[in-house]
């Protein structure tokens, strides 16, 4: 669950050139920038404690890998990038949601398939 200095080092460099690569930077700074924000307010608005976990390990390496690797998956993440700062927000905002509201372990994948399904919705239409 705690990764050295090194595998972070690896996961941030690997991340890095995937998402300049793939040309998915938006999706990545809408999805981090509206999850850490939602975080920080409800410390701020409520118990900081029952954030806090999102800011360490092993909560803060899944958020960064799902982030690199998940959320900028080129077959189901929005091509353009309009569409990309929506899709990251929609996962941050319904991932934070259920973290806060039901606490459940999957938090961040329930944020991407509400995600998901809105970009099928939107394809389709």
């Amino acid at each position: 669950p705690e990764l050295s200095l090194g595998w972070m080092l690896v996961l941030l460099t690997t991340g890095m050139f995937m998402m300049i690569r793939l040309n998915k930077v938006p999706v990545l700074l809408s999805f981090l920038g509206v999850f850490f924000l939602c975080a920080t307010l409800s410390a701020y608005a409520g118990d900081p404690s029952k954030v806090a976990e999102l800011y360490r390990a092993p909560d803060l390496h899944a958020t960064l890998y799902f982030a690199f690797f998940m959320v900028t998956d080129p077959p189901t993440s929005p091509p353009k990038h309009r569409e990309q700062l929506i899709y990251g927000a929609i996962v941050a905002l319904v991932g934070y949601a259920v973290f806060q509201f039901i606490g459940a372990a999957y938090f961040l994948l329930a944020g991407l398939l509400v995600a998901n399904v809105w970009e099928g919705w939107r394809k389709r239409r």
